[in-house]
């Protein structure tokens, strides 16, 4: 059999040719050339498509043997742009769409977390900038007083003034000296301190010495006598 004969009228544009069995008919379309229109009652109200047994399947947010009940869900998922009514009685939310009831616009939502980001970094901008400059990032900022505590180099109201650099001293010269100077005065204290426990020492010898001589001249004298 000729393939035109297997898929009389093209199969009434309601269905595909196949080279074996001809017509296979689309949902709710019957007859060897789909040519009938299955109708179940009342069309299903709309709501849904009429299968080949006669019965209808409805469209999502609909149930009922003639899809007549919309599913209840929450603020009926807002609207059918936002999220469409499952058989479960929950929102199935369409793309940029969240929420229990699809409510939350995610574009807003996302705009609304921004602001509030940039709130709460004026906020502590705020804070940090309690002392003068933020202390040129060289200090610690009293919020009570609202002094700066400068590092070491730094000074100034805003610790921007670096003393090393405005008076051409290097830095790193500069610990190197005051460590060895530092060393310097460790070791004359050192000395000094030695030197004053050899005076210590040679005192009581001294000491013992003049001691032994009065002993001695006692002596002699209490033999003169």
């Amino acid at each position: 059999m000729k393939l035109e004969e297997m898929c009389q009228n093209s199969c009434s544009n309601n269905g595909e040719c196949d080279k074996v069995i001809g017509c296979k008919c689309e949902e709710g379309f019957i007859e060897h050339d789909c040519s009938i229109k299955i109708k179940c009652y009342k069309d299903c109200n709309n709501n849904g498509i009429c299968h080949n047994n006669g019965r209808c399947g409805c469209y999502p947010g609909w149930t009922g043997s003639l899809c007549e009940m919309k599913i209840p869900c929450r603020n009926n998922c807002t609207s059918t742009v936002n999220g469409v009514c499952q058989k479960d009685k929950t929102c199935k939310c369409n793309k940029g769409y969240s929420g229990r009831d699809c409510g939350d616009n995610d574009k807003v939502r996302k705009k609304d977390e921004y602001e509030s980001l940039l709130q709460v970094g004026d906020k502590v901008d705020k804070i940090k900038t309690n002392c003068k400059n933020n202390c040129s990032g060289n200090g610690i900022c009293n919020e009570k007083t609202k002094n700066c505590s400068c590092k070491d180099e730094f000074i100034g109201d805003d610790c921007s003034i670096n003393l090393f650099k405005s008076m051409n001293i290097n830095l790193e010269s500069f610990k190197k000296e005051y460590i060895k100077r530092d060393k310097k005065v460790i070791a004359n204290k050192t000395n000094v301190v030695k030197d004053e426990s050899k005076v210590k020492r040679d005192g009581n010898r001294i000491n013992k010495l003049k001691n032994k001589s009065n002993l001695k001249l006692a002596k002699a004298t209490a033999k003169v006598n």
